[in-house]
């Protein structure tokens, strides 16, 4: 190889060939280090996406338990309300009810009637207990009269 047949860069025993595939070379390293970069990069993030669509699966379940559990008691709380609203809405529930009033009231009734012959006859023995009190009361201021005129009697016989 002659002088000729090779090109110089800047003085040095380097051809341009030598030098462009070294450039490339360089060039190629760098992207190498980038793409890995971003390869792991775009790991990570799938990563992350899976950890948060794993997340959103679990909250899923569980509301959907949560739901199922609240349509379950609505559903309960809905039958029972059907069945009061159906009993209700039958002579035979009618015909019971009216009867259980009945006795209801007969027993407030005659509740009434033994509290008032009570309380009438509490009365009646007040009374007499007060008259009774009032005779023995005058009983007493009988003699306690009796007994101040004999002293008084005694006092002046005494002077």
């Amino acid at each position: 190889m002659s002088i000729n047949d090779r090109e110089y860069i800047d003085n040095q025993n380097v051809t341009l060939k030598e030098h462009i595939a070294e450039v490339f070379k360089e060039f190629k390293d760098s992207l190498d280090v980038r793409f890995k970069l971003v390869d792991t990069q775009i790991l990570n993030i799938e990563k992350a996406i899976q950890l948060a669509r794993e997340e959103a699966s679990l909250r899923i379940v569980v509301a959907e338990e949560a739901s199922e559990r609240r349509l379950n008691i609505l559903n309960e709380f809905r039958k029972t309300v059907e069945d009061w609203t159906s009993q209700a809405a039958t002579k035979e529930s009618l015909e019971s009810t009216r009867s259980e009033v009945k006795l209801i009231v007969d027993k407030i009734e005659t509740l009434e009637k033994t509290n008032y012959e009570r309380l009438s006859k509490d009365i009646e023995e007040l009374k007499l207990s007060k008259a009774e009190l009032s005779g023995k009361a005058g009983t007493w201021q009988v003699v306690v009269a009796y007994i101040v005129a004999i002293i008084g009697i005694i006092i002046s016989i005494v002077k």
